[in-house]
């Protein structure tokens, strides 16, 4: 067992609860990014997603939900969803308090919003677990305005 059983169930009392607080529904509402899990048993998919303020809607203590684009049109988080509706989410504020939150829960629908080329889905989860992400081992993120965007094959240009 990798606990250190005493200081663990002392953090799951004192910090880890079963629906949002006051406090972490402020800090979604004013969150501009956001890593999603999901697995379907067999493959595991790690993602990013982020936007301006308000792009995860909270819409009470057990529930929100944000915007799904198809990006590059393989929607491997949105495939592994159809399969399993757990979902981990850790959603960072590198900017302002290096704080984050951890949030575990299960997909309860996945509405289309808009079908054309690029299609979006509005994902939405009922929370089960939520508790903070220690800003021990964290680092401010300082913004780049002079990021020049990247073709899609950066990584695989060449081979």
């Amino acid at each position: 067992m990798y606990r250190v059983p005493v200081r663990y169930e002392a953090f799951k009392k004192s910090q880890v609860r079963t629906q949002l607080t006051p406090k972490m529904i402020d800090f979604v509402k004013e969150a501009k990014l956001m890593f999603i899990a999901t697995t379907d048993g067999k493959k595991n998919h790690c993602a990013i997603r982020y936007g301006e303020p308000g792009f995860i809607k909270v819409h009470n203590e057990n529930r929100l939900s944000y915007t799904e684009f198809d990006g590059t049109g393989v929607c491997d988080s949105l495939e592994n969803l159809s399969v399993n509706p757990s979902i981990g989410i850790l959603i960072m504020d590198f900017d302002k308090t290096g704080l984050g939150l951890h949030i575990t829960g299960s997909v309860e629908s996945i509405e289309t919003i808009k079908k054309s080329l690029e299609s979006m889905y509005e994902v939405y989860v009922n929370v089960s677990e939520c508790f903070i992400q220690c800003k021990k081992y964290l680092f401010k993120i300082e913004a780049l305005d002079d990021v020049v965007p990247t073709e899609q094959d950066y990584f695989t240009e060449g081979e």
